[in-house]
């Protein structure tokens, strides 16, 4: 342990304000966001009137998760994960997606803690596919 940390840890052992004040800085400045139910409720319902409640039909699951990441980043929000493409094609399957808030420092994107994408698709006979997404 650096002599930095032992300081700092022996500091916050030996004074009950030192300590309340840190442990307040860490939490302030910790890279994590939540998501508030209002703008969830929103924003599922956004998505929704796009037909990811399952009424949409797509011609490729790739259209309409980007027509889903589209409709995300007018809320500010931005993918906290990589997703391979080759996860998107297979006939049926599900993501769990991680989710952040952007920011003003794009290296530093808020990570959701609280909410996901979720994305589920099934290829209808047409060809076309059911997608159902929402936040969660």
């Amino acid at each position: 342990m650096t002599s930095l940390k032992t300081a700092i840890i022996k500091a916050a052992a030996s004074n009950p304000t030192f300590r309340k004040n840190i442990v307040a800085e860490l939490q302030r400045t910790a890279v994590s966001a939540r998501m508030i139910p209002s703008l969830k409720r929103k924003i599922n319902q956004d998505l929704s009137r796009k037909g990811f409640d399952g009424r949409g039909r797509w011609q490729t699951v790739s259209a309409a998760y980007a027509a889903a990441l589209t409709l995300l980043e007018a809320y500010q929000i931005q993918l906290d994960q990589v997703i391979h493409a080759g996860s998107l094609r297979p006939v049926k399957g599900t993501l769990n997606i991680d989710l952040a808030f952007s920011t003003s420092d794009p290296f530093s994107p808020e990570s959701l803690v609280n909410s996901m994408l979720y994305l589920s698709w099934y290829q209808l006979e047409n060809g076309n596919f059911e997608v159902i997404a929402y936040l969660t």
